[in-house]
C-alpha cells in the first residue's frame, strides 16, 4: 500500500482549497488547508507534507513569511505559488508558479506532476533546501 501523499494549502480561495481529489499518484491523499500564517504556525512540526500550495489570498508579506516558515520546518517540501500578479518573492522560496484563476482540474494535474518528482527525490533521500 502506498503512503498517503500530503498536500498543504495556505491562503487559497475556498474553491481550490477543497481537496481536488482523494487520489493523486495512485495513492490516498491527505489535504490540510490553512487561511494564513497564524494557522500555519499552529500545525505540529511532526506533520509532514510533500507539496505546499501558497495562494493568492495572501499578501506579499504573508507569502514570504509562509514560504520561509515552510522551507525551515519542512525542507523537503515542494512549494507551488498560485498568484496573479508578479510578487517580489525570492526564487529560493518557491519551486513552481501558476497563474491565479486556475481550475481545480488544472491544480490536480499540477499536484500530480510535482508529486511524481517529489517522490523520486524523497526515495533518493535528497534534501532540496538547507535552512
Amino acid at each position: 500500500m502506498k503512503t498517503a501523499f500530503r498536500v498543504l494549502f495556505v491562503g487559497l480561495p475556498e474553491h481550490l482549497a477543497i481537496a481536488p481529489s482523494g487520489h493523486l499518484l495512485g495513492g490516498e491523499c491527505e489535504f490540510t488547508s490553512t487561511n494564513g500564517c497564524l494557522e500555519l504556525y499552529g500545525l505540529p512540526a511532526s506533520r509532514s507534507f510533500e507539496i505546499a500550495v501558497l495562494g493568492e489570498t495572501l499578501c506579499a508579506e504573508d507569502l514570504t513569511e509562509a514560504a520561509r516558515f515552510i522551507r525551515h520546518r519542512w525542507p523537503l517540501v515542494t512549494i507551488l505559488l498560485v498568484c496573479a500578479e508578479p510578487v517580489l518573492l525570492e526564487d529560493a522560496l518557491y519551486d513552481e508558479r501558476l497563474p491565479a484563476g486556475l481550475s481545480q482540474t488544472k491544480l490536480t494535474a499540477e499536484l500530480s506532476r510535482l508529486g511524481e518528482g517529489q517522490q523520486a527525490r524523497r526515495n533518493r533521500g535528497e534534501r532540496i533546501w538547507e535552512c
